[in-house]
């Protein structure tokens, strides 16, 4: 199984990342962790063999804690070696015994039919929705499967943004951006129907968000848009992050002397998947 991108180009910075994380909680309008929200509403407490795909540094494996079974095992795979140290971290700090596995592309393949209690894949199956089929062949039979996505239209405000400032720089119209592409692969557009073949029972809820951007914060909205350049900025439009260090912080700064705070519709979606199906009738 192929994944339809390269994350492994746009999360390697991993203290980017944690501090791109920091930043999203930190000016958020919805005060409620999105874990909570996640896990809140589900029994994990007889799960003991957990897997999370697209771990990274376990942002996610952390929210775990007093949730599991005490004698759980967290089983974290990423395509970034430098999450490793990280991800078993977060899971001793949560209380479990972690292994990491560098994925080197391949996902599920590697491990035999019913092997795990509980599947997380947050905020990465946009990447590769190609497997969801073997996240389904991997569950046991009562176990769940848990992935968090974004509801679209997800930064609508900032997309616009984008899409001005590179046309008028570019000459020409810009269209879409790479973001915009992987809501077309999972999102709450299309999640159901990606998920629906492969379970039986699908929860689905919505966690309401906004970012409130204003003069003090707007470095650290810089510093964000920069460690996720790849997915703003078109790969064939020759720029890099000093075209948003430059171009599209000088419109937002002068954006914000007219209006503070300045708000950015960050919506998610959680589902949670219960009774893997296997291969359903019409599910190849």
């Amino acid at each position: 199984m192929q994944v339809m991108t390269e994350p492994a180009d746009i999360f390697g910075d991993i203290r980017a990342h944690m501090e791109s994380g920091r930043f999203i909680r930190n000016n958020s309008s919805n005060r409620q962790d999105i874990r909570d929200f996640a896990f809140n509403d589900v029994d994990l407490g007889n799960c003991r063999d957990v897997l999370d795909l697209g771990c990274a540094y376990g942002f996610f494996t952390r929210g775990l804690a007093g949730r599991l079974h005490p004698d759980a095992v967290i089983n974290g795979v990423d395509l970034c070696r430098e999450c490793e140290e990280y991800f078993i971290m977060s899971c001793e700090e949560s209380g479990y015994s972690g292994r990491f596995c560098l994925s080197d592309k391949v996902f599920c393949e590697r491990y035999a039919d019913a092997s795990f209690d509980l599947v997380l894949c947050t905020y990465a199956l946009y990447f590769f929705p190609q497997a969801v089929p073997e996240i389904a062949r991997i569950l046991r039979p009562a176990g769940i499967f848990i992935t968090v996505t974004h509801t679209v239209p997800h930064m609508p405000e900032i997309i616009a943004i984008f899409k001005l400032l590179l046309t008028r720089h570019l000459g020409r119209p810009v269209t879409s951006l790479p973001l915009e592409r992987l809501f077309t692969a999972f999102s709450s557009a299309n999640g159901r129907e990606v998920l629906s073949p492969w379970f039986v029972e699908i929860n689905e809820k919505k966690y309401t968000n906004s970012l409130l951007i204003s003069t003090a914060s707007l470095p650290g909205l810089i510093r964000y848009l920069c460690f996720k350049t790849r997915l703003f900025l078109p790969g064939d439009c020759g720029l890099d992050d000093r075209f948003i260090r430059t171009v599209v912080a000088e419109y937002l700064q002068d954006l914000l002397r007219h209006r503070q705070p300045f708000i950015i519709t960050k919506n998610d979606t959680v589902y949670a998947c219960l009774h893997p199906a296997g291969r359903r009738t019409g599910a190849e």
